[in-house]
């Protein structure tokens, strides 16, 4: 496999790391995922790059600016999936409320 320029590898995570945030703020989940195993291969890519010891500070801007929008993703997975545990909570309690009236109204 021919290696991408450093800065080139940096931008095709910074560009995944959007479009998982896109996804994120859509709450289409499985697209975000997705796209998440795709960055995780561009980013092993970069890591593993024979001139990364030697360039780290030419991409670190980058780098920055994909945590600074991970960060974002991961506060919005989070809110989701608060939401969605609160709904199942409400869900098995409603469940618990209809078993026992019908067993009382036997």
């Amino acid at each position: 496999m021919e290696y991408l320029s450093l800065q080139q590898c940096a931008d095709k995570i910074l560009r995944l790391t959007q479009r998982m945030l896109q996804y994120a703020q859509s709450e289409d989940w499985l697209l975000m995922s997705a796209l998440e195993l795709e960055r995780g291969k561009a980013m092993e890519h970069l890591f593993r790059h024979p001139d990364i010891k030697y360039s780290i500070q030419i991409i670190s801007h980058t780098l920055v600016e994909v945590m600074e929008l991970d960060k974002t993703c991961i506060g919005l997975t989070e809110q989701a999936r608060q939401s969605m545990l609160e709904q199942l909570d409400r869900q098995s309690q409603g469940e618990r409320a209809l078993s026992l009236y019908l067993e009382n109204a036997s």
